[in-house]
């Protein structure tokens, strides 16, 4: 008997975000909303999901600010 199990971070695209300019790139574009969290998965089937995070990411570099 085996057991197929994975863990890692899940992240979930929410929609668009705010125009604004990244400090990192410097560019201005439209970032973009996720949702990030922790998953425990068995058999591909998520079954713990834990430390939910909303953020804007840029769609440049990759950038992120934690949203309020």
């Amino acid at each position: 008997m085996f057991f197929l199990f994975g863990f890692g971070q899940h992240i979930k695209d929410v929609g668009p975000g705010e125009f604004r300019t990244c400090r990192r790139c410097n560019n201005h574009t439209q970032w973009r909303r996720v949702e990030t969290s922790q998953r425990f998965t068995l058999f591909f089937v998520p079954v713990l999901s834990w430390g939910k995070k909303r953020m804007e990411q840029c769609t440049v570099c990759g950038e992120s600010l934690h949203s309020r």
